[in-house]
């Protein structure tokens, strides 16, 4: 019952992300690059949305590592530079997802992590807000 209430409130909370991340004229460019970024752990649920490039008015905290990180993998988040770190076997799983568009393609990646540490190190600043 708890997997369903979480699994159904990361739903609304992708949904709500994407719609604040797609707000805005709807002008189709080739470098569009606009994602709705989830973070999902035992203690609740964070999101926000990456725009690149990064402007003023980023909702991400780290959006120009961000969108950095992102075009060096080429959009791909399995690809994402990993980090060099040394991380507990603590047990803690958590949970990101990414949704939208990088360059005309549409992006729906998630993976879920043994724990903070190893997801940073995984990702870098991109689930970082």
């Amino acid at each position: 019952m708890y997997r369903r209430a979480l699994a159904g409130s990361a739903l609304l909370a992708t949904l709500a992300t994407l719609a604040l991340a797609f707000t805005g004229p709807a002008q189709a460019d080739d470098n569009d690059k606009k994602l709705a970024l989830t973070v999902s752990r035992l203690g609740g649920m964070s999101g926000t949305s990456l725009e690149c490039p990064a402007d003023s008015r980023a909702h991400h905290p780290h959006a120009a590592q961000a969108c950095e990180a992102l075009d060096a993998a080429g959009g791909d988040f399995d690809q994402l530079q990993h980090q060099d770190s040394a991380c507990v076997l603590l047990f803690d799983p958590i949970t990101v997802t990414a949704r939208g568009i990088y360059n005309q393609r549409v992006i729906q990646w998630q993976h879920t992590y043994g724990n903070e540490c190893q997801m940073r190190a995984a990702t870098g600043e991109m689930f970082v807000f």
